[in-house]
């Protein structure tokens, strides 16, 4: 996804149409750019297949944008803003607690919002997310 100034013509947009690809789900994009092009796509004002995205993700980490959360109000009040972008799902992404992806995912479904984590950690992690019910999980083992 691009970043700054929203293009009037994205030609990785234009791509997805020419390999017939009519809908789009971006798990991991900058906020302000993605739903600004999801909302010029459904005004007919630029070309591309139907856009979603999660927006930011909600990162665990130390770092410039962690998203702390510490309880359920903090879950649901970090969903709640994403939502308000424009967000149906969003990304938990190396929320380094169990009970912290629960609370996201509690979040979720009171506000009826889809949760992709980011797996590819062991196995046995990966199965505590499946088990906790996440929507879907990315995973890569080698």
């Amino acid at each position: 996804m691009v970043t700054g100034i929203t293009p009037q013509k994205h030609w990785p947009l234009y791509a997805n149409l020419a390999y017939g690809v009519t809908t789009a789900h971006d798990p991991s994009a900058n906020t302000e750019t993605v739903f600004a092009m999801s909302e010029l796509i459904n005004a007919g004002e630029m070309s591309g297949p139907r856009l979603f995205s999660t927006g930011i993700i909600l990162y665990g980490a130390d770092g410039d944008f962690k998203a702390k959360i510490n309880s359920l109000e903090d879950a649901r009040s970090a969903l709640r803003r994403t939502k308000a972008f424009g967000a149906f799902s969003v990304k938990s992404y190396n929320q380094p607690r169990r009970s912290q992806r629960q609370q996201v995912i509690q979040a979720a479904r009171e506000l009826n919002m889809l949760v992709v984590p980011e797996g590819g950690s062991t196995f046995y992690h990966n199965m505590s997310m499946v088990m906790d019910g996440h929507t879907g999980i990315n995973t890569t083992y080698q």
